[in-house]
């Protein structure tokens, strides 16, 4: 093993050395964690570290440039004016998760630096508003295009991309999560007119889950296990060609609609009171 005994370490230099301890509160792991990384990588040797009145002191650019993947040592110069990926969340009615993901992806500019992801604004301003623009025609959820047609989702983004149609992604505010989109006109143009979605026969009394979860706001899983919690019998019927829908009492949209008002009210009230 190479090492390194220095007389004196300069603590103003950029390239400066520290010990392990703070080593590891910059890198936000336990100093036996970083002594790990060292062994691992083999840097106990110099420049990535140096053995100064016994103790093992770590290259603050080397440890940077390990931990940051080359975006050294400041973030006000290598990122003047950016924002932290949260707070350019917080802005917009989007999801942590739907952003973070994005971001991997490459969707928008960003970069890391000291555990945490930064975006550049105007980039992410514009990927923002292009993901909450509303789906309208000629766009359709592929999810619905399935529903219509009989597929299932994966099916139809593969029928779509294999004959050129366009498939976009959108922001959905009521699952809160990025969904697939085709252009209507296009995947029309390409198979024929689809028909619109065939409605089963409903028993008596009941109503479509889907129904009550679109007029409330809130997902169709959610209803039906708000309604099987309840000790309400759902059922599940299908029309010839269609996928098989659940259906709920017509007594249980209504206590379940009368419970989001209420939860509405007291949100407000407590907002009020606040």
């Amino acid at each position: 093993m190479k090492v390194k005994y220095l007389k004196a370490v300069s603590w103003n230099d950029p390239g400066s050395y520290l010990t392990v301890s703070e080593a590891a509160r910059i890198a936000g792991v336990t100093p036996d964690a970083l002594r790990g990384w060292l062994r691992r990588h083999g840097w106990y040797r110099y420049p990535y570290a140096v053995f100064w009145r016994g103790r093992a002191m770590v290259n603050r650019d080397a440890l940077e440039a390990y931990l940051y993947r080359g975006n050294l040592p400041r973030l006000e110069r290598l990122y003047p004016g950016w924002v932290g990926l949260a707070e350019m969340v917080r802005r917009y009615p989007l999801s942590h998760g739907v952003a973070y993901r994005a971001c991997l992806r490459g969707e928008f500019r960003a970069g890391r630096w000291k555990r945490g992801i930064y975006v550049e604004p105007h980039s992410f301003h514009r990927w923002a508003e292009e993901m909450l623009t509303p789906i309208r025609h000629p766009w359709i959820r592929a999810a619905d295009l399935a529903r219509r047609l009989g597929m299932h989702p994966v099916s139809v983004r593969t029928k779509a991309h294999r004959h050129g149609v366009t498939v976009a992604y959108r922001y959905d505010p009521k699952s809160r999560m990025r969904v697939a989109v085709i252009h209507l006109v296009e995947w029309e143009d390409a198979f024929g007119p689809t028909e619109a979605q065939k409605l089963p026969d409903l028993p008596e009394g009941y109503v479509l889950a889907a129904d009550v979860a679109e007029r409330e706001g809130v997902t169709r899983s959610a209803v039906i296990l708000w309604t099987k919690e309840r000790g309400f019998e759902v059922r599940y019927v299908a029309a010839p060609g269609a996928p098989r829908m659940a259906a709920i009492p017509e007594v249980a949209a209504r206590l379940y609609a009368r419970m989001r008002a209420r939860r509405r009210r007291h949100r407000e009230e407590a907002g009020r009171a606040a």
